[in-house]
């Protein structure tokens, strides 16, 4: 679908993780409920969508925390039934009730009688959010300077109402998640060696066991680069810790500072360490403070 986009600002081959998407209404006017340029802010860090809305209307305090959490909410609901727990259990539980009225060989049915029952009916499956949008009214293509350089500004295929508007746009938005997520575990693979990692995934456990043993592998990292020793398998660690999460990027980001000649390099790697802490604890409202910290500190190119 990104074939179909033209990127005003940016790259379909290296995604920011953060853009604007939008399209022209051909029946749009001046009425906020069937605008000119329907649009969507797109984000994979929910507090990096907060910052797109406030470069483009500057938010209280208040209005910016009360944003985080209703994204937080929505983001929640979306991949939990779609992937996660909730549709896990409804597909559990409808297999439950009418396995036995199902038209299947005797063979198949004992076969999934006996995969159901060694399921534990009380499995987490912990997926993490993949991404966050929210819509634009009245947004104004001509006007690019408060987001220029710092968000992917693409345009949709023209839409002949409003009623399309949505569907598209949000088709748009799933796919531009999707594709950087791909992005970021293929720069990933490119950062360490071809060799396995047995380390789980952030989805195949619990958070606190998560951050448990990601702080872990990034203090063996750190004593690998100050001590000369062999860092390459956890850096393959870290990226398959990390891999398909939205805050990858950090953790690439964490690995690119550690291999680097830094003077503040430990300071800069705690710092993302303590971004990536804040997002799975979903403490959206204390990353703004932290990135200004990042940004005096950190003087490579970002990983992204």
């Amino acid at each position: 679908m990104l074939e179909d986009l033209e990127f005003i600002s940016g790259s379909a081959d290296d995604l920011r993780g953060r853009a604007i998407i939008y399209t022209v209404n051909k029946t749009g006017s001046d009425n906020p409920f069937n605008p000119r340029h329907p649009a969507l802010a797109v984000a994979a860090d929910p507090s990096e969508l907060a910052d797109i809305l406030s470069s483009i209307v500057p938010f209280p305090e208040e209005m910016r925390e009360m944003l985080t959490h209703r994204m937080r909410e929505s983001a929640e609901l979306w991949t939990r039934t779609m992937f996660g727990q909730k549709m896990y259990q409804s597909v559990q539980e409808l297999m439950n009730q009418g396995l036995a009225n199902l038209d299947l060989p005797d063979e198949i049915r004992k076969q999934l009688e006996e995969e159901m029952s060694s399921i534990p009916p009380d499995e987490q499956t912990e997926v993490p959010h993949h991404g966050f949008f929210v819509p634009l009214v009245g947004f104004d293509p001509d006007v690019v300077e408060p987001y220029e350089g710092k968000v992917d500004l693409a345009l949709s295929p023209e839409v002949p109402g409003i009623s399309y508007a949505g569907l598209i746009l949000t088709g748009h938005a799933q796919h531009y998640l999707a594709v950087y997520l791909l992005q970021q575990d293929r720069s990933a693979e490119g950062l360490s060696p071809v060799r396995e990692s047995a380390v789980p995934n952030f989805r195949e456990m619990p958070r606190d066991r998560f951050l448990e043993l990601f702080k872990k592998k990034v203090s063996a990292l750190m004593y690998a680069q100050e001590t000369g020793g062999e860092s390459d398998q956890l850096v393959r660690d870290l990226m398959q810790l990390t891999s398909g999460t939205f805050f990858v990027r950090d953790a690439l980001n964490l690995v690119r500072v550690a291999q680097s000649h830094q003077a503040e390099k430990v300071k800069v790697m705690e710092l993302y360490l303590r971004r990536i802490e804040l997002l799975v604890a979903e403490r959206y409202e204390e990353i703004p403070a932290l990135d200004d910290r990042i940004a005096d500190l950190d003087k490579g190119p970002a990983a992204s």
